[in-house]
């Protein structure tokens, strides 16, 4: 594909990312999800080899920026400080999947911007006919599309999302939970490419250095596994409720009937709080 229409692609690409407001939500969720409790430099096998001067790299703010410019434009920018000296590292987005342009071809917003121009057309016609009420169910579907096209369903954006049961949010949460994943270890193994020889030749130190995400994103367990899924939501500003509720009751049953320590019910208790 020549190079021009990438540059068409990616305008339109920005044009939808500002135009709508769900569009930006979901962008601001895989920021956020992503950049969550941050990433370190460590030496797997020797974990106090490295000073705490030269493990931190990037803070959150620098991660969620480079992931937004990444799905947006195709390619995110990180401003990585390495060993007092500051490198901007340009990732390009993963593909997604076998179906996917090459990676950094905007293999992300397309899926919502395939319709953005007959939802704009439609928000169009909807403000001087407001009655029409097959419009309305139509810029709903549409809507709809392009949110689950981006990996999160719509009604999950809503501040308090009570619309589902727990089991509901949890399945409505898959493609964003495994997307996230995807992207942490994509950027960390880039990010890994870079910091490798510069701290390698500083420490002269030849073991292996990795980036490597402070938290695990999803850990496994019910109790538990949704726990950092539903602090990510809170960060921006939407409320898993049902999903928590359903933890909560689950966690308690259990600890009552001796079915799990007070360990276990303590730890998943403290992500829903």
């Amino acid at each position: 594909m020549p190079e021009m229409n990438f540059d068409s692609e990616r305008e339109r690409f920005k044009k939808c990312y500002e135009k709508w407001k769900f569009v930006r939500r979901i962008v601001d969720l895989y920021a956020e999800g992503v950049s969550w409790q941050g990433c370190t430099v460590i030496a797997p096998t020797e974990p106090d080899k490295i000073p705490s001067q030269y493990s931190q790299i990037i803070d959150a703010d620098a991660i969620k920026d480079g992931v937004r410019d990444m799905l947006v434009d195709g390619t995110g920018d990180f401003n990585l400080k390495v060993l007092d000296s500051v490198h901007v590292l340009s990732i390009p987005v993963p593909r997604w999947s076998f179906l996917d342009d090459e990676a950094g071809r905007c293999s992300f917003l397309w899926r919502a911007t395939i319709n953005a121009e007959a939802l704009e057309t439609m928000r169009s016609v909807l403000e001087t006919s407001p009655g029409a009420v097959q419009l309305v169910k139509n810029v709903e579907f549409l809507e709809d599309d392009m949110c689950s096209g981006l990996g999160v369903p719509r009604w999950l954006l809503q501040p308090i999302a009570t619309t589902a049961n727990g089991d509901a949010i949890m399945n409505g949460l898959t493609i964003f939970i495994s997307r996230v994943e995807q992207l942490r270890k994509h950027i960390a193994f880039h990010m890994s490419e870079l910091v490798r020889p510069l701290i390698s030749k500083a420490l002269s130190y030849e073991g292996w250095i990795e980036v490597k995400w402070n938290e695990n994103w999803y850990q496994s367990g019910f109790l538990c596994g949704y726990g950092p899924v539903y602090q990510v939501f809170k960060a921006q500003g939407i409320e898993l409720r049902t999903l928590r509720e359903q933890v909560l009751n689950a966690a308690k049953s259990g600890l009552d009937s001796s079915l799990i320590s007070k360990q276990t019910y303590e730890e998943a208790v403290k992500w829903f709080r």
